[in-house]
């Protein structure tokens, strides 16, 4: 069963195709081997969101 959600791209952190598909890819594989933890699509673009930061504070500091 799959879910389709549509994310909006934001000025806080660019999304692209290849990031979605990654998140896609590790929904599915999570899902499909219970010794690795389950995440949803929130969870993996929270975790996006804050290496974008992390990055982008790194590279505005030098």
């Amino acid at each position: 069963m799959y879910t389709i959600t549509i994310v909006p791209k934001t000025e806080h952190y660019p999304l692209n195709q290849e990031i979605l598909n990654k998140a896609e890819r590790i929904i599915i594989e999570s899902t499909l081997d219970i010794s690795r933890p389950s995440y949803s699509l929130d969870k993996i673009l929270e975790i996006h969101e804050e290496f974008y930061k992390k990055n982008r504070s790194k590279n505005d500091s030098r």
